[in-house]
């Protein structure tokens, strides 16, 4: 019998998300884009369909899916595939409306329900098929959906001019706190919400309506029972949080520390001196800023964001590395079947606080918040996880991943740290044809920022992730100083171009870079000379700085790699392997 396949996603995906100056914005775009397509395959279900991508017992999806519809007819196909989209977009509207009902505000702004209605951009394709030709059908999808996409259409806007949202910048602001009208050129129809609290709009902020239904997400889903993190964590909670845990298990008095609530910024500002300790009114701040001091528990005012995007994912789903391409199908199913169970474990048991919290876990996508204590054990463990889907039934190949780091100070903007962390995936991602790697960049508070790119394991199968573990345990233990690398970079860094030796054009294979390295480190070896540990330890640094210029190929890249080592020697000083 034939029937038709059913392509559908809902966006915009990046600028939904990534614009954000929370935390909370971050998830509320997140979980809303997946709720919103998972409408969309409640609906197509109604009409008797089958969800082939992804599986719909997935706690997450992503922001498109696959079905397979009883039917062939043109006319009805598009009455279907409109329906669909309805279903969506009022969807979004009745979010919208509901959170303002719930805020107590029973007069929209105007232009309130135009922001809301233009800004999803839904799109759907239908492809008839009989069943022995569902890999070409299937291949040929995605192209058509393309297509569409291409050829979108733009509506003109009606705006007049005024204050943009403090989010997006894009939209004429609605909702405003704290701001003086006639002088920051709000619209007139701009609805004044001093009284609101903080949490869904802070003094000086100014808000379109899609940014505002971010903020307030949590009143709509509370309202229909879906279960929201309505208190996402701050990065600086985040940044915080292995100390507090730390402090929970050091003193019994603080079991339940992670529990309360309390201004984690109070903390940092209290430990830079940037107030006084009698100004403070959060005297639960005060208390573990002072307990923290008391217990000599160190912490850092950095965080990371990690993403990260299976390599090479259209492929598998076309079946490319498949032995049998009759199989796909069924393939298909077990894939996203697997994918699941892979973003489950992320979120319950590889990335719980204090390591970090999820934003997005859809299993072939992630995006997170890592405490920078557990980031390189959370990232080894999340590469491993990925790669253990056990897919031999099908394919003689393995799935692997390419990542994103950005490290940052918890008051960096987050939509900079996010530029960067997608920046960082891409070059990951162009490394070469096999990918399987991951870029890490260091935003400095001061400006300075580090970068490098490297392989998730080297061809010996030694993972790098543990080469860098053993590099931060022999600079923290004190038996190396990191003086090595400030010279070793103030001698070659301007002796390079495009990554390698002016000399010698390709992996410095006279020796020069790693005859000065090793004496450098001899003479930063902290261990007495009497001690016969001495050589042995020295030779063990010294391998594993070995195994590292390997992976980072570029003489300039192996250097970055160190320079962003010991910027974690003075930041990590607590190294978790779990």
């Amino acid at each position: 019998m034939s029937r038709s396949l059913f392509s559908f996603s809902v966006g915009p995906v990046q600028s939904f998300i990534s614009k954000a100056r929370k935390t909370q914005d971050l998830y509320a775009g997140s979980f809303i884009l997946s709720y919103l397509c998972r409408t969309g395959m409640n609906k197509i279900v109604e009409y008797g369909s089958e969800i082939i991508l992804p599986d719909p017992t997935n706690a997450y999806v992503p922001n498109r899916f696959l079905a397979i519809v009883n039917e062939t007819d043109p006319k009805k196909l598009q009455l279907i595939g409109k329906s669909v989209e309805n279903a969506v977009r009022k969807k979004f509207i009745n979010m919208g409306e509901t959170i303002l009902q719930r805020l107590g505000l029973h007069n929209k702004p105007k232009g309130f329900t135009e922001q809301i209605e233009r800004h999803l951009e839904i799109y759907w394709v239908f492809m008839p098929f009989d069943e022995k030709d569902y890999p070409d059908c299937y291949k040929n999808i995605g192209a058509r959906l393309g297509s569409v996409k291409n050829t979108r259409c733009f509506e003109q806007l009606e705006e007049e001019p005024g204050r943009k949202c403090s989010i997006d910048g894009e939209h004429n602001a609605l909702f405003f706190k704290g701001i003086n009208r006639g002088k920051a050129f709000i619209t007139n129809e701009a609805i004044e919400l001093n009284n609101i609290s903080d949490k869904y709009l802070e003094d000086g902020e100014a808000l379109c309506a899609i940014s505002f239904v971010k903020r307030c997400a949590d009143k709509y889903f509370k309202s229909i029972g879906v279960d929201y993190n309505s208190d996402f964590e701050s990065t600086s909670r985040i940044a915080l949080a292995d100390a507090i845990t730390r402090l929970e298990n050091t003193n019994p008095a603080y079991k339940d520390l992670s529990k309360c609530d309390f201004d984690s910024n109070i903390v940092y500002e209290l430990k830079s001196k940037q107030i006084k300790s009698e100004d403070v009114k959060d005297r639960k701040a005060k208390e573990i800023y002072e307990t923290l001091k008391e217990h000599g528990i160190e912490y850092s005012p950095y965080y990371a964001i990690m993403l990260f995007d299976g390599d090479n994912m259209g492929k598998w789903y076309c079946g490319d590395n498949l032995r049998d391409e009759v199989l796909l199908r069924e393939f298909q199913t077990k894939l996203s079947k697997d994918l699941g169970r892979f973003a489950e474990e992320v979120r319950e048991e590889v990335l719980v606080l204090p390591k970090g919290k999820p934003v997005y876990t859809g299993g072939e996508d992630f995006l997170g918040f890592i405490n920078l204590n557990h980031l390189i054990s959370v990232m080894k463990n999340l590469r491993e996880r990925f790669t253990k889907i056990d897919l031999s039934a099908y394919s003689d190949k393995t799935l692997t991943f390419s990542a994103g780091v950005a490290i940052a100070h918890f008051k960096t903007p987050l939509s900079e740290v996010l530029k960067w962390a997608r920046r960082m995936e891409q070059e990951a991602k162009n490394r070469d044809n096999n990918k399987d790697a991951f870029g890490i960049a260091v935003l400095k508070h001061a400006g300075e920022i580090e970068k490098a790119i490297l392989p998730w394991k080297l061809e010996e199968g030694i993972w790098i992730a543990d080469l860098i573990q053993v590099c931060l345990r022999f600079l923290n233990a004190g038996k190396f100083s990191s003086n090595f690398i400030i010279n070793i970079d103030n001698e070659f860094s301007k002796m390079m171009v495009d990554g390698d030796l002016i000399t010698e054009k390709i992996n410095d294979p006279d020796g020069i870079f790693e005859t000065e390295l090793l004496r450098l480190l001899k003479r930063s070896c902290e261990i007495d000379s009497k001690d016969k540990s001495r050589t042995q330890e020295i030779n063990r640094f010294w391998d594993t700085l070995r195994h590292l210029k390997t992976g980072s190929r570029e003489l300039a890249n192996f250097i970055n790699v160190l320079k962003i080592i010991r910027f974690l020697e003075r930041e990590v000083k607590y190294i978790n392997d779990n």
